[in-house]
């Protein structure tokens, strides 16, 4: 049951940072090949600042594409295995399901 995902796919990579010449600004990147096949940049995000809290921010979220892919994998792990969400389910079974759907829909409504 894998869903249509309506953003870039990974992965994605930090650039910067302080090892970097560029080490006042970190990017979130993906590389993709243009017309050309030249691989070009897309810039994901951009975090300002080089702090540890920064750092850990763009490194958190270089991994959201893979995040959710196994987010999906365990609850379809779960739904294969005891059929259903019912009410007795762990609550961060109904927690995994609610943030892959907000995920997808940019709406934390549950009927989307």
């Amino acid at each position: 049951m894998m869903i249509e995902k309506n953003w870039t796919p990974g992965p994605w990579k930090v650039f910067g940072g302080p090892s970097h010449p560029q080490r006042h600004h970190l990017a979130v990147i993906d590389s993709i090949p243009d017309r050309d096949g030249k691989v070009v940049a897309n810039c994901i995000c951009h975090v300002a600042g080089t702090n540890d809290d920064a750092d850990a921010n763009a490194r958190l979220i270089s991994k959201a594409p893979e995040l959710y892919d196994v987010l999906e994998e365990l609850l379809m792990h779960w739904l294969t295995h005891h059929h259903d969400l019912r009410e007795d389910a762990p609550a961060v079974v109904f927690q995994a399901r609610n943030v892959l759907r907000e995920a997808r829909s940019g709406s934390n409504d549950p009927t989307t």
